[in-house]
């Protein structure tokens, strides 16, 4: 179980002390705080509190899993969303609660474009940007890529994506999950996948576009189709390779 421990309008927030706690920064006002047992939650409080004032506090036990969505198939796949392990190469089984990405059409979209690109990814290395249940690790690693490292600065996410890979037969040899910034982050590689909403693209598209190899892709995705101008401005450093849609979801395959 993973209790979240929400403080709204920190104040006097130094930053020292805030590198000692698994925390979240998740708009300018609010922070979690992340921790694994009820014991621990109150260990952590205890300590908080000789550091930091705040409004407001609570705990939340996370679901044991969103109710069943309908599964779906792509090239071959079928995914699923249960908690059964399926180490099937034709399965793919992924378990959501807090994470985002199941069966929505820009997941999807993305896992379609994906199996266009196979030959360019195949025996490779990827990076799954803000990986959160790690579906598109997955199915990378199930369409032939070499080793995927997926990032999210959310522990349930990086939680989520850990218990999935293991869920369909993948370790720390096939697949590196980190939880930090993608700042942090210093090798490049040859194909990118980024299915994130736009705020975030525009806040961190300079780092994906510093660690794409020169020649390399970048799958854009996350996005309302609408907002593609907005997309293409965001990343106009790199050459449009094409555009898709998938209901009001855009996407956007990008070389550099």
């Amino acid at each position: 179980m993973i209790y979240e421990f929400v403080i709204n309008n920190p104040s006097n927030v130094d930053r020292a002390t805030l590198k000692r706690f698994n925390i979240v920064r998740k708009r300018e006002d609010l922070f979690s705080i992340y921790t694994l047992t009820s014991s621990e939650y109150v260990k952590k409080i205890r300590k908080i509190t000789k550091h930091f004032t705040f409004e407001e506090s609570k705990l939340e036990p996370l679901p044991v899993v969103l109710p069943i969505q309908q599964p779906f198939s792509i090239d071959g796949f079928l995914f699923l969303n249960k908690t059964v392990p399926h180490k099937s190469k034709n399965i793919i089984s992924v378990v959501t609660t807090k994470s985002f990405g199941f069966n929505h059409p820009a997941t999807i979209l993305v896992l379609e474009k994906l199996k266009e690109y196979n030959h360019f990814y195949y025996q490779k290395r990827v990076l799954d940007v803000g990986c959160g249940s790690g579906i598109i690790s997955i199915y990378l690693l199930k369409s032939g890529a070499k080793k995927a490292y997926g990032i999210d600065i959310d522990p349930f996410a990086v939680n989520e994506s850990r218990m999935n890979l293991k869920r369909n037969g993948y370790n720390k040899e096939r697949a590196k999950l980190l939880l930090t910034d993608i700042a942090t982050l210093k090798k490049t590689f040859p194909f990118i996948v980024a299915n994130i909403p736009i705020n975030v693209h525009s806040f961190i598209s300079e780092n994906i576009v510093s660690l794409i190899d020169i020649g390399g892709l970048l799958v854009v995705g996350g996005f309302l189709f609408s907002k593609r101008e907005e997309i293409l401005s965001i990343y106009r450093r790199l050459s449009v390779v094409e555009f898709d849609c998938k209901e009001d979801w855009g996407l956007i395959v990008l070389k550099k």
